[in-house]
């Protein structure tokens, strides 16, 4: 379910989520899968990201590479395609996750391509790599909810194979775009790959299967041109490799006793990483870009207020707020969570039982453009807006709820939940 409020230019967006398991995917459509057999065309081998050749903190975050001789590039080859607009049905990703266990950056992506049925590899003019961090983004969007960045096509090499077909070895490292990528925290990602071309309806691309991984990919075609449904799961991994880099991590208690000092020692872009346990203060953010993030989750980790004021205030600046249970912040207004003109998002978290006698018991944002996702309002109270209160007079205000859950808010007037 998808629910759109606009309130004086204030943008609220409520998004639900769907779990993989849940659903029935339809098999492969024989017609993308059986592509003809490609001898051993003896491609050269992507350039060599080993370890020796490689700074300290440096790490392959994912490959899937393995050899990609014809044979093993070849099997249940998979369309990547962005069509000239009057195609759009057409258009379909292919689709792998990917697992991150420490908190890094991305410093370079390396994905293998073929094209087919006589596509003129000059056409591609480059490419979008999305980075999902939901399934469901991952399953019905061609654009990437965590990162969405364009790349030239001169990032490619081309392999002219023995039956016509090319093999492309598309590979972005360093620099812009790939510093616009945020940085990504532990937990599971998804990928796609998709050309921007003008081809025919008969020149396609498609991003290879390899022989290494386990086959988590799956394909997909939103608008269902090809009649066989909008998911298909495919039956061994994509190739590509990720390489990343560990980002600048604070850690609490280890680094700092407490969260608000290593908010004050920190720089924008570094990570704070706060240890289980229940922390009595309440955080000033004045303008800052940062990543805070639990180690345990929020069932673990407690940040608990004083009853007179916010328990975390985000004053401008943006980053990540994730993991953690919010409660026990009171006074006026805005008893767990204030923001004023910020874009700090709020993720993995329970803000509950907090009490203010005016508004916004959990939370309350006033010119802030922010994402709420798996958050859980409970049993807040507030004169109105128990569970979030957002002042709808800026324009620029944008609110998104995704997977959020609103229980026992109580407010005297209105707004018990929102």
């Amino acid at each position: 379910m998808r629910l759109y409020m606009k309130v004086f230019g204030c943008v609220m967006i409520f998004l639900g989520n769907i779990a993989l398991a849940d659903l029935d995917f339809p098999t492969l459509n024989p017609d993308l899968n059986e592509r003809p057999n490609i001898p051993n065309d003896e491609s050269d081998p992507p350039p060599s990201f080993g370890e020796s050749d490689r700074a300290s903190g440096i790490f392959d975050l994912i490959a899937q590479f393995g050899d990609q001789s014809g044979s093993d590039m070849n099997g249940n080859a998979t369309i990547s395609q962005d069509f000239e607009e009057s195609n759009d049905a057409f258009d379909v990703a292919a689709v792998d996750n990917f697992t991150v266990t420490t908190s890094c950056y991305i410093f370079d992506i390396f994905v293998g391509l073929r094209t087919f049925n006589g596509c003129d590899v000059n056409s591609i003019i480059g490419y979008h790599i999305n980075i999902h961090s939901t399934l469901d983004s991952a399953q019905t969007s061609m654009t990437g909810n965590f990162a969405s960045v364009y790349v030239d096509a001169a990032g490619a090499y081309h392999q002219l194979l023995s039956n016509g077909d090319y093999f492309l070895y598309f590979h972005e490292s360093l620099g812009a775009p790939l510093d616009s990528i945020p940085i990504l925290i532990p937990g599971e990602y998804w990928l796609s790959v998709v050309p921007v071309n003008n081809f025919s309806l008969n020149g396609q691309t498609a991003i290879t299967n390899s022989t290494i991984g386990e086959a988590d990919a799956f394909a997909i075609n939103p608008e269902e041109g090809f009649g066989v449904g909008p998911i298909w799961n495919l039956s061994s991994a994509l190739s590509y490799t990720i390489g990343a880099t560990v980002a600048a991590v604070i850690r609490v208690p280890e680094d700092y006793a407490t969260i608000q000092e290593a908010i004050n020692a920190a720089n924008d872009g570094m990570i704070i990483e706060v240890g289980p346990g229940t922390y009595t203060e309440s955080l000033i953010l004045n303008s800052q870009d940062l990543t805070i993030i639990s180690s345990d989750g929020p069932l673990a980790t407690t940040i608990r207020g004083s009853g007179q004021v916010p328990v975390v205030q985000i004053l401008g600046g943006s980053g990540l707020l994730s993991g953690f249970t919010i409660r026990g912040g009171g006074g006026a207004i805005a008893g767990g969570i204030f923001g004023y003109g910020t874009s700090m998002d709020i993720e993995n978290s329970i803000i509950t039982d907090n009490h203010v006698t005016d508004k916004g018991g959990g939370v309350l944002l006033n010119g802030c453009q922010m994402e709420f996702r798996d958050v859980v309002f409970s049993l807040n109270s507030a004169m109105a807006g128990a569970g979030i209160y957002a002042y709808s007079n800026v324009l620029d205000s944008f609110l998104l709820f995704q997977g959020c859950e609103f229980t026992g808010n109580v407010a005297v007037e209105d707004g018990g939940g929102a």
